[in-house]
């Protein structure tokens, strides 16, 4: 086997590790589940934080993983991912729509947006590709949020909640309620959250393993997209992200 730098192997071990947590992790986690002293991870970690390779969530003292491996591996994913597998889908929900769509993954206390199309009318929802959006103020990222383990929110989620509107769920025990009727439902909405002019809908995106790793959704004027709006287009919405959840290997338990 030939020579490998021990520095940088501790390093890879680190990322390969947090990339298996669904949640945001510490110094004394990673050196409980590794054979590395708290002064070893400390080091490492803040030279992957240099590098850009992780972050450190607002308000606590957890890393994060950044989108930096998602870009060296773009040239993967743009063969494999949820990119392509996401492609058709996402245009037939624009053609159907006629409204902005949105893809979108956790990024600490944010969702990314990995892609995006546009919407043909004049007046449309502003947004841009790889823009963050606050998680609990938007659609895609209330998808993810309702489906993240109880244990792992509080590490998730901004303490506070920041109030962007009047209708952002700045109350966590309304997220709460709110992220309970995303699980029942199959979709979120937002109606306001963030920018009050805009209403948006989504569905999650499940992969091989069971987990929701991306929220796909559509977005528009709020003048539009009212409720009433919103609710009739839930079915395409949820129907392309089943679609897509099939593509990338997911299969649905059977029931008993």
């Amino acid at each position: 086997m030939p020579n490998i730098d021990k520095t940088l192997t501790k390093g890879l071990a680190i990322l390969e590790r947090m990339s298996k947590l669904d949640h945001p992790v510490g110094v004394s986690e990673l050196a409980r589940s590794s054979n590395l002293t708290k002064s070893n991870i400390h080091r490492l970690l803040q030279s992957l934080r240099t590098l850009g390779y992780i972050t450190q969530c607002r308000n606590s003292t957890a890393y994060e993983l950044t989108p930096k491996l998602w870009e060296i591996g773009s040239a993967y994913l743009s063969r494999t991912d949820i990119h392509s597998a996401a492609f058709d889908d996402m245009h037939s929900l624009g053609r159907a729509t006629k409204e902005t769509i949105h893809l979108s993954i956790l990024d600490c206390q944010d969702v990314i947006y990995i892609g995006k199309i546009d919407s043909r009318l004049p007046i449309q929802a502003y947004s841009r590709l790889g823009a963050r959006a606050p998680i609990h103020a938007v659609a895609t990222g209330k998808v993810i949020l309702a489906h993240r383990h109880f244990d792992t929110l509080e590490e998730i989620l901004p303490d506070p909640l920041v109030p962007y509107t009047k209708t952002t769920l700045s109350s966590k025990e309304l997220l709460m309620e709110d992220l309970e009727l995303v699980r029942k439902n199959g979709y979120a909405t937002n109606m306001g959250e963030w920018r009050s002019d805009v209403n948006g809908i989504a569905a999650p995106i499940w992969n091989a393993s069971s987990e929701v790793c991306v929220g796909i959704g559509i977005t528009g004027p709020a003048e539009r997209l009212d409720r009433e709006a919103l609710l009739d287009f839930a079915p395409i919405v949820v129907q392309a992200a089943k679609n897509i959840s099939q593509k990338i290997g997911y299969i649905r338990p059977r029931r008993p």
